[in-house]
């Protein structure tokens, strides 16, 4: 278990998450400027399977996928919301797919996925089925994307 995780301004700030299961309150990921694809190619934790509050991406340069980085996550709680959010991906320039194949339910709160420039595939996902309401907006044009097959993220 751990608490609140607040990761800004740098990759190295990662080790935050290590060994946690349940993060007890949000998870911020935001503000790396300096970020590489590279830097996040060998990072993991795959012990993380839920979030009891909210989980804000936003701003984190060199970031293409969450599917490396949280494998495992199925479950935001959502116990306490940042504006009707339990999940917020904003101005993520680098993000080409979500990515969080385990994820199956948001208990409480909305999905905001909005101004992610190269971000494919998001609308492929039935976000009613994991949470009440989503906002999906100014992500890269469906029509920009690769075609999307049984193989697609």
């Amino acid at each position: 278990m751990c608490g609140d995780i607040d990761i800004r301004n740098s990759v190295t700030q990662f080790y935050e998450l290590e060994n946690c299961t349940v993060v007890e309150g949000h998870v911020k990921i935001v503000l790396i400027d300096n970020g590489t694809a590279k830097d996040f190619a060998n990072l993991t934790f795959p012990r993380l399977r839920e979030i009891t509050d909210y989980f804000l991406l936003f701003r984190i340069m060199g970031l293409q996928s969450l599917k490396r980085l949280f494998p495992n996550l199925a479950v935001i709680r959502g116990r306490t919301l940042l504006d009707n959010y339990a999940l917020v991906v904003y101005e993520m320039l680098h993000l080409q797919e979500i990515g969080l194949t385990s994820l199956t339910d948001i208990v409480r709160g909305d999905v905001r996925i909005e101004k992610n420039p190269n971000l494919c595939f998001v609308d492929t996902v039935d976000w009613s089925r994991i949470a009440r309401n989503s906002l999906i907006i100014l992500n890269k044009a469906p029509a920009a994307c690769p075609t999307c097959n049984e193989t697609c993220p």
